[in-house]
């Protein structure tokens, strides 16, 4: 069961799409950003040819403030982000990424 400020990410992505680059540059090289996720995560850097990552997080304005700070520093996902951003502002629970353009 989810409550009204609950927001569940699937940020799953081929790991030479765009979105699959980010996540490794996540996974691999700026722990500190991948730190600041909001609410509970899982996911693995590499699962036979994806970069899986789940989030589930109890405050949506956290949640937000976390995928901007991503599509500040990362320019090729910026748009799609900022799609999910706009959809999460709108009520939306369930995200999942590669419902966003050729990012994932």
């Amino acid at each position: 069961m989810t409550t009204e400020r609950e927001v569940r990410l699937n940020l799953t992505a081929n790991q030479n799409s765009p979105l699959g680059r980010v996540l490794h540059k996540l996974y691999y090289g700026d722990g500190e950003l991948l730190s600041l996720c909001p609410g509970d995560q899982w996911g693995y850097p590499h699962n036979g040819g994806q970069h899986t990552f789940h989030v589930i997080s109890r405050e949506r304005e956290d949640t937000i403030a976390w995928l901007e700070l991503i599509a500040e520093k990362f320019v090729q996902v910026r748009s799609a982000f900022q799609d999910i951003i706009k959809d999460i502002r709108a009520g939306v629970v369930w995200i999942r990424a590669s419902d966003y353009g050729k990012i994932a």
